[in-house]
C-alpha cells in the first residue's frame, strides 16, 4: 500500500505533499501490527513453556502445528497478489 501510493502520486504528477498524512497514518499502523504480532508469538512461547512445566502436551489442545519448531512451516506459503505474478514469470 506504501508503495502504490507513492507510484500513483508520482505516475499523475502529484507532489511528495499529497497523502503524506494518510501515509504515515498506515506506516504507523504496520508498525503496530508488527509489535502485536511480537506479542502473540511471545503469547505462545508462555503457553508452551507453562505447558511443558505443567507436563502437559500442548501440541493436542489446539491447531495441529509444530510449536517446538523453528518456526519454519513445513510447506513454504504459497505467493498470493503481485508475489504470485512475481512467481509466474520466475
Amino acid at each position: 500500500m506504501l508503495l502504490t501510493l507513492s507510484e500513483g502520486r508520482r505516475r499523475v504528477g502529484l507532489g511528495a505533499n499529497v497523502g503524506q498524512h494518510a501515509l504515515v497514518s498506515v506506516g504507523d499502523t504496520i508498525a503496530g501490527v508488527i509489535a502485536a504480532r511480537g506479542d502473540l508469538v511471545k503469547a505462545h512461547a508462555r503457553f508452551a513453556r507453562d505447558a511443558d512445566a505443567m507436563g502437559m502436551d500442548y501440541t493436542t489442545m489446539g491447531p495441529l502445528e509444530d510449536k517446538t519448531g523453528d518456526g519454519t512451516p513445513e510447506q513454504p506459503p504459497r505467493p498470493i497478489g503481485r508475489l504470485a505474478d512475481v512467481a509466474n514469470v520466475a
